[in-house]
């Protein structure tokens, strides 16, 4: 479960956007969040669920940054 004020990191087309109180909002499932950020640097995100998160240097060479678990 994702804490009230966490930073979170989510797919690109999820969720609904909304104003509130003059401020933008965004409603999203949890299935949509991606990852937890804990920081300031990419390396400090935590995958939620079976995600993984890599590095990818051009020409598509993959690189492990953290396996759940």
């Amino acid at each position: 479960m994702v804490q009230i004020g966490a930073q979170v990191v989510y797919s690109k087309y999820a969720g609904t956007e909304l104003e509130f109180n003059d401020a933008d909002h965004l409603i999203l499932k949890e299935d949509d969040i991606i990852g937890i950020l804990d920081g300031d640097d990419v390396k400090d995100l935590k995958p939620l669920n079976d995600r993984i998160l890599i590095k990818v240097y051009l020409p598509r060479i993959l690189i492990l940054l953290h396996f759940p678990g």
